[in-house]
């Protein structure tokens, strides 16, 4: 008998330590529900189940980004809905107003509920919001553009050109102006262009507006005054006739300016800043012309303006015209029609009429209803407003409605404010990409439409709007189509990939206590034969006892 290696009681804490392992392993696996709890359990399974459950994950939020594409898709095409009841609407009063038994005044009455319905139409394509994004117009204010563009092509640029023509014997020599909007500027309306060397002359033309300066009320004149939106946009025009007429280069700051607002009338804004500033302030302003740092702000505007004023008292009544066909002659200057018509040079009036320019104030009445425009008129009537709608409102310029690239967002009634993407799938580029349309009375072309003298071209009109709305809807509702088939069939999958995940994941209940049960027995097996292996050494120990007997028995004889 060995005592050195007790190889029997190794054998057996080998056995037990392996089985009470698998005891271990198998609560675990009892406990989470799960035959992988740790890589080392199934490497394979492991890797494979992870990227299932990856996948899975993945798709679960894809479809919700889905049905959250289908809820903004289904809001826009509900407000398209409500849009294509005005329309017909709209459309059902307009060959009422092609009855021949109406009067003049019963039409006005149809045309009022027409003017309602529109402003309607703007008004849902300014609230309709989805999170925070609009979803049928790109601009706060559809109502304002829609104003804005019948002021436009129905009387304020024809107005200012007839003035202009009658008042400076100015013209336009139909070259291309594009009416531009904009969101932001240094004032309501502007204009810019590319000076031409040869004749100074402005080419490339454009007209800006400035949404956020032009008064957002109604009206024939565009707000509620007392600077009406069309005055802001005569006097921008006004420098446009100038800049295709004359040396635009070399025509004096002030004298553009004043003869802008020498159009449109500024008594008002004078009259503000003689409050501010004071008589001798706006009279002294007209030095920066001769210094040559002029600028651009209200009170050298007023200076220019008055400056101009004191021109035509200079020159006569009536003589304006003569003055300005020597600024457009080739070579003409400013100073050139100075020393012609008045026998002082540029500089000379200049400092003329600053020693004279506060009594010259004295005698102007800016109390009177009249704004001070050369044609005469007060604030509603300086700029007239027949209402006589027209596309082509110019007669010596190209209009090009180029109204939105100043806007960042493309032009024309195909415009999409934004383009909308949703990650409908796992992987990275898996998305669904659409386009919600521009819907307002501008871009379905109704701005201008009056059955009371046109009511065939309102029936033409609404029918032409009601089929842009059909389209817009009709592409609204294949997009909402796909996303339910995209929603369907990402379920689908999640449903396989799910059913993979458990057929490698998932423990087998009963396969696993059987295990455990196996294991359990092998545990207590194995301590029970520990304990018998560490025992069955214990009979070295009593040979070894007999033998201190032995010894003791041989000292007791000896």
């Amino acid at each position: 008998m060995r005592i050195r290696d007790n190889w029997l009681a190794l054998v057996s804490w080998r056995s037990f330590a392996s089985a009470g392992a698998r005891v271990d392993r198998s609560i675990g696996r009892l406990a989470s529900g799960l035959s992988i709890n740790s890589a080392s359990d199934d490497v394979a399974g492991h890797a494979i189940s992870e990227r299932l459950i990856s996948q899975f994950r993945s798709l679960t939020q894809a479809t919700r980004n889905a049905m959250d594409g289908l809820s903004l898709v289904q809001t826009g095409e509900a407000a398209l809905s409500e849009v294509t009841t005005l329309l017909q609407r709209g459309r059902e009063l307009s060959l009422q107003a092609t009855n021949g038994v109406w009067t003049p005044d019963e039409k006005k009455a149809i045309q009022t509920e027409i003017n309602h319905l529109l402003a309607e139409i703007d008004r849902i394509s300014d609230v309709t919001v989805f999170n925070g994004n609009r979803l049928l117009s790109p601009f706060p204010n559809s109502g304002l553009i829609a104003n804005i563009m019948n002021g436009l092509q129905s009387s304020w640029l024809r107005e200012t050109e007839r003035i202009v023509k009658e008042q400076y014997g100015l013209i336009g020599d139909m070259s291309s102006l594009r009416i531009v909007f904009e969101t932001n500027g240094s004032e309501a309306a502007w204009v810019t262009g590319i000076s031409n060397a040869a004749t100074g002359k402005l080419d490339n033309l454009a007209l800006h507006i400035n949404l956020s300066e032009m008064d957002p009320q109604g009206g024939p004149d565009g707000g509620e005054g007392p600077i009406y939106n069309d005055r802001k946009v005569a006097r921008a025009l006004t420098q446009a006739i100038l800049a295709r007429n004359a040396n635009f280069a070399y025509v004096d700051d002030w004298f553009k300016s004043g003869a802008a607002d020498f159009i449109a009338g500024r008594n008002e804004l004078l009259k503000e800043d003689l409050t501010r500033y004071g008589a001798a302030a706006v009279v002294s302003a007209m030095s920066d012309a001769l210094s040559g740092t002029w600028v651009d702000d209200s009170l050298h505007r007023s200076a220019a303006y008055v400056a101009m004023r004191y021109l035509e008292a200079q020159l006569g009544t009536g003589a304006m015209d003569d003055f300005m066909n020597m600024v457009k002659s080739p070579g003409g200057t400013v100073d050139g029609a100075m020393n012609s018509l008045l026998l002082i040079s540029a500089n000379d009036f200049v400092t003329d009429f600053m020693a004279n320019g506060a009594a010259f104030l004295t005698g102007l009445d800016l109390n009177s209803t009249d704004v001070g425009g050369i044609g005469g008129g007060d604030a509603q009537t300086v700029i007239p407003n027949p209402e006589e709608f027209s596309q082509t409102p110019l007669v010596n310029f190209q209009v090009n409605w180029d109204v939105f690239s100043g806007l960042g967002a493309g032009s024309g009634k195909t415009l999409r404010p934004m383009e909308f993407v949703l990650q409908v799938g796992s992987k990275q580029g898996d998305t669904l990409s659409f386009e919600t349309p521009v819907i307002s009375t501008m871009t379905l072309g109704l701005i201008g439409v009056d059955v009371v003298k046109a009511a065939e071209k309102a029936v033409t009109d609404f029918s032409t709007a009601i089929q842009i709305v059909t389209g817009a809807r009709t592409a609204m509702g294949a997009v909402q189509n796909r996303l339910d088939h995209i929603i369907t069939n990402n379920n689908q999958v999640m449903i396989a990939g799910q059913a993979s995940y458990t057929r490698i994941r998932d423990l087998d209940f009963a396969s696993e206590m059987t295990v455990l049960t196996r294991n359990q027995i092998l545990v207590s097996s194995s301590g029970a034969m520990l304990a018998q292996a560490n025992t069955a050494r214990q009979n070295v120990m009593w040979l070894l006892s007999g033998v201190s007997s032995q010894r003791a028995t041989l000292g007791a004889m000896a």
